[in-house]
């Protein structure tokens, strides 16, 4: 009854304005944000909660994986842009460690060219797998929007030249993202020859057989997403191929909130677990198994097919969807108070550190488990 109702509620979207149901957080067709809820949209009582199912969950994480494979050290050697990860996203590390997870996998693809990245956004995480370094200031609060539903929808032109400290040996040959502000900003951040604002389901600037290798993040949330493949069939040359994270079936079970509104019949109690969980269930259109995701493609004419991984074990994305983001405005202006009082470098280090040894048995974890239902994302690798 809950969710016919929520069905039946609908918004336009700021930015484009589709329309979108209300059990979307993030527009069906450009992703921007609809509903998702920020810090204002709770009370105090469920802002503690917050707090503490994060400690809730880090309590078990620890004694679930206390076993010794899972606590070795040598694991941070198989992740060598970590703390560039946490670094950027030391407000909200568990994103960085998300990142760092999928990077990493990333870093090892030979994106041939010419190449392109479809929802570059603010080209962060790309050039970091791609190997930008940055310097130890920059960080997720630079340039951040004071209001509104999407905080980064904002760009200070200029913002990277002081604070890329060594720019990539490779680089994506194009950036689109729907979004002209993110477009500038990618453009400043090192990993790409060029950036243009384009739809991700149309590529109406990419022209046809032009192109070598794909990586897009943005697939999987489109609605209309055969016409997306067909689309990058279009602009991939022979022999071309696309990479991508898709969500499996797998993922619903492993957010936090999520199951527990899914269990709950209590109609109240279950509107407050679809609030907490801030829709993220919502946010991908189709959660399916790896064949189907396989013969999703072989429908729209690619010949072969690969698994290039499975990525973000439960644990992570549990505390992920527990995290911070509610909070990162505030965390983003004491970042900025640390840095007029000449604190910050010292303790952004130390707090990295700490999320560094943190991280430990959750990428041994990441690396060692075969069950793929532990997984939330398949990485798949489509060529033409």
């Amino acid at each position: 009854m809950l969710l016919s109702l929520m069905e039946s509620i609908t918004v336009l979207c700021s930015y484009c304005g589709e329309e979108n149901n209300t059990l979307r957080s993030f527009c069906v067709k450009c992703g921007y944000p609809v509903s998702a809820a920020t810090i204002e949209d709770f009370t105090d009582s469920e802002r503690k909660s917050v707090f503490h199912s994060l400690c809730n969950l880090f309590t078990e994480m620890k004694v679930e994986l206390s076993d010794e494979k899972y606590l070795s050290e040598s694991i941070l050697n198989a992740y060598p842009q970590l703390r560039q990860y946490l670094n950027y996203a030391w407000l909200r590390p568990l994103g960085g460690l998300w990142d760092a997870v999928v990077g990493t996998k990333l870093s090892q693809i030979d994106f041939t060219g010419p190449s392109l990245d479809i929802g570059c956004g603010d080209g962060v995480f790309s050039s970091i797998f791609l190997g930008t370094e940055y310097d130890e200031k920059f960080d997720i609060g630079f340039g951040l929007k004071s209001k509104g539903k999407d905080l980064f929808d904002h760009y200070e032109k200029g913002l990277f030249q002081h604070v890329i400290r060594i720019h990539p040996n490779r680089r994506f040959d194009i950036g689109i993202d729907i979004k002209e502000s993110l477009v500038e900003k990618a453009g400043e951040s090192g990993g790409y020859r060029t950036t243009r604002v384009d739809d991700g389901v149309y590529l109406k600037t990419i022209s046809s057989d032009s192109i070598g290798s794909i990586w897009s993040n943005v697939l999987k949330n489109f609605d209309n997403i055969e016409d997306a493949l067909s689309n990058v069939y279009r602009v991939l040359k022979s022999d071309g191929f696309i990479v991508t994270q898709l969500p499996l079936p797998s993922m619903l079970n492993n957010f936090y909130y999520y199951p527990q509104f899914v269990a709950e019949n209590d109609p109240d109690r279950k509107k407050h677990l679809w609030k907490m969980s801030r829709g993220e269930s919502a946010y991908h259109p189709r959660y399916l198994a790896t064949e189907e995701w396989r013969e999703l493609f072989i429908r729209q004419g690619f010949r072969d097919v690969q698994v290039v991984g499975y990525v973000v074990n439960r644990y992570i994305q549990k505390m992920w969807d527990t995290g911070f983001r509610l909070f990162i405005r505030e965390l983003a202006d004491f970042s900025r108070f640390l840095s007029r009082v000449d604190a910050l470098p010292i303790f952004k280090k130390s707090v990295v550190d700490w999320y560094i040894q943190q991280a430990i048995p959750l990428l041994n974890y990441e690396n060692c488990s075969e069950n793929t239902d532990d997984f939330s994302f398949v990485l798949i690798k489509a060529i033409k």
